[in-house]
């Protein structure tokens, strides 16, 4: 159990790392419809951790 929460909390950690990275060079570009796409990605991410 212990085991899977370690595994669970460094994936969500990566994927937030990468989302966020993104949403950078989309705001570093001004792709503005990649941002609010991965915008509401990184919503969803953070909702889900409620």
């Amino acid at each position: 159990m212990y085991i899977q929460m370690v595994i669970d909390d460094s994936l969500f950690k990566r994927k937030k790392e990468i989302l966020e990275t993104e949403i950078n060079n989309a705001l570093d570009t001004g792709d503005q419809q990649t941002f609010h796409k991965l915008a509401e990605k990184y919503a969803a991410l953070m909702k889900s951790t409620t």
